[in-house]
């Protein structure tokens, strides 16, 4: 697993890495006694205290479907008022923390500190859980299986090579997002396409929900690779976008087939899984559709 892989994991919400990340910051700054803090230390454990209420607030608030009316500069606002909120509260925090600490002393605990944060690593671990329940599943590694017979793996790389080829073509459509999509996707499989031909000409991905939605929601990409193949006939990969997330990627038999080519195709009982394997990235040119053909994208 890469850095980046590894951070994507951290800042979703429904990983196991972000349950674990987030426990052990709220239990360590737990482990601090605010009031022997000279006043630049206590600034600076105050800030550290916003800034993880910041990244929680807006971690969470990623995944949630209703906060993507407000955008990413709401979310910004959102995020921004809860640190605020933090800071502002710090007295009162830290007050209630006092009296938590000074009353575990009086009843003979050596390390009240040490409970201190074994009972706020038990909140945040519990409210992860919790949240996991209410969001349906917890993704634990890349072969997570997500739903009955269908599992996750990783996105070969010829493949997402092929895709980025093809998201790099333009900055619209939502082609920035379908990119930070493709960047973090994985591979769904299923128990069922055992023994079947080693190329299958689609491929669906999954990917985290966390992640910005792309507009248009639900389209085929506007731009396709084609390529040539099988007596020279030509082929284009299409990328299609479901719910805003960059669903999948399939092979299908050019627009720019004459009449006689598909009688052809069709008598000799062709298909496009007989092509045996995706085409290499640098063989495809990518064109973009208009209102009648489809025409070479503009680099």
């Amino acid at each position: 697993m890469n850095l980046q892989d590894a951070l994507d994991r951290v800042n979703n919400p429904s990983t196991f890495a972000h349950g674990l990340v987030s426990t052990s910051l709220y239990a360590g700054l737990s482990l601090v006694e605010p009031r022997r803090l000279t006043v630049g230390q206590r600034f600076a454990f105050r800030t550290a205290v916003a800034a993880a209420s910041a990244w929680s607030t807006w971690v969470g608030t990623r995944s949630v479907e209703e906060f993507d009316a407000i955008g990413p500069l709401g979310r910004v606002w959102v995020t921004a008022g809860a640190a605020g909120l933090v800071m502002g509260l710090s007295e009162v925090g830290e007050a209630l923390d006092a009296r938590l600490h000074d009353g575990l002393v009086r009843r003979g605990v050596r390390r009240p500190r040490l409970c201190v944060a074994a009972g706020t690593a038990a909140l945040s671990l519990g409210a992860f859980w919790a949240g996991q329940g209410e969001s349906g599943h917890l993704v634990e590694s890349e072969d997570d299986v997500v739903e009955s017979g269908e599992a996750l793996s990783a996105v070969p790389e010829n493949v997402r090579e092929l895709v980025e080829a093809i998201l790099a073509s333009t900055d619209e459509y939502g082609a920035p997002q379908l990119r930070m999509h493709l960047s973090a996707a994985q591979l769904v499989s299923y128990d069922e396409e055992a023994g079947e031909a080693e190329f299958w000409p689609f491929v669906q991905f999954r990917v985290p929900e966390s992640l910005p939605r792309a507009v248009p929601g639900n389209a085929t990409f506007p731009f396709v690779g084609r390529f040539r193949g099988m007596d020279d006939r030509t082929f284009d990969v299409r990328v299609a976008v479901e719910n805003g997330y960059l669903d999948s990627v399939v092979v299908e038999e050019a627009d720019d087939w004459s009449l006689e080519e598909w009688h052809a195709w069709n008598e000799d009982e062709r298909t496009v899984g007989d092509l045996h394997a995706w085409p290499a990235p640098k063989s495809i040119r990518v064109l973009s559709e208009d209102d009648d053909d489809y025409a070479a994208a503009k680099s």
